[in-house]
């Protein structure tokens, strides 16, 4: 699990600012880190052909008084050291960009209340699913009803490597924020050809819980917890599904999935039902990269130039 130095905070034009800068002051705050807020005016936009350089100019400017105006009251407390940049292009060039020359760790990004809002097809959440499987950061995309400092975290697990890097995270942020209990929500699902077994759906049910409950123990096990209490969730269904409900129940403000990752030479994946929480959860969602497996500074830059 990386250590984070430097957390950056996306914004843009068709954003609430303040959603993704707040949860980026709070992770910086904890972590100790900088935190770099940058703000991409896309200039592939249908509309900037028709706009006069002046009026480009003039546009620029706004955006960058609009960006110091809502980072004042973080400088004011002097809490966490903020950098504010505005850059013109692509998005997911200039933030694939910024985050390789800020060396950044960690990336807030904000998708919306979570009532209704697709983050796939709203503001800045356009391009979020390109940058969920495409940036080897941690991403965190941020519900604006929970951008603040956490008070429920929960956990999803498979007991994989990926769900253990997401633990040891979630762990950190809550013994960081002070949240004592945290819970941890596993899911399982009957096998395919259960009624061949020549038990009844109930006792197969009840031995697939028996044995998820065992690896749950053995997982936590392998996992220092920092002293922060763990509730361990076992329940039954489509694995997202459940995940998302489970959320929604516990009124998670913050939910961590851990992510798969590849080598320089392959793309960054997303799991299928990490995707699909990031997209239904109604909080903020923290995806963990893999341990180990997400890329190196070089191997961005390789991908990114195009020369992997």
């Amino acid at each position: 699990m990386n250590e984070i130095k430097h957390v950056m905070a996306l914004t843009s034009s068709t954003t609430d600012v303040s959603c993704a800068v707040t949860a980026g002051a709070v992770l910086a705050e904890r972590w100790g880190a900088k935190l770099t807020v940058l703000h991409v005016i896309d200039d592939h936009h249908a509309d900037l052909e028709f706009i006069a350089e002046d009026k480009f100019e003039e546009l620029q400017r706004n955006a960058r008084q609009g960006l110091e105006s809502a980072l004042n009251e973080i400088r004011t407390a002097g809490v966490v050291p903020v950098m504010s940049e505005v850059r013109v292009g692509s998005p997911f060039d200039e933030i694939s960009n910024a985050m390789i020359e800020h060396k950044a760790d960690l990336i807030t990004c904000g998708v919306g209340y979570g009532e209704g809002d697709d983050p796939y097809e709203s503001g800045l959440g356009i391009i979020s699913k390109r940058l969920a499987h495409k940036l080897p950061v941690d991403i965190v995309f941020v519900r604006r009803a929970s951008e603040g400092s956490p008070n429920k975290i929960l956990v999803a697990t498979d007991f994989s490597s990926c769900s253990a890097d997401a633990m040891r995270r979630a762990l950190t942020l809550a013994s960081k924020s002070q949240v004592k209990t945290i819970r941890v929500i596993n899911t399982y699902s009957l096998p395919e050809h259960h009624f061949r077994t020549g038990h009844s759906e109930d006792e197969v049910a009840s031995t697939m819980l028996a044995h998820a409950e065992k690896h749950g123990k053995e997982w936590l096990a392998k996992i220092d917890t920092h002293g922060v209490a763990v509730e361990m969730v076992y329940r039954m269904g489509s694995a997202a599904d459940v995940i998302v409900d489970e959320a929604n129940q516990y009124a998670a403000d913050y939910l961590f999935v851990g992510t798969h990752g590849r080598t320089a030479s392959a793309a960054v994946l997303l799991g299928n039902v990490a995707e699909r929480v990031i997209h239904n959860a109604k909080c903020t969602v923290w995806a963990e990269r893999t341990d180990g497996q997400a890329m190196g500074f070089a191997a961005a830059i390789a991908r990114l130039m195009g020369i992997e």
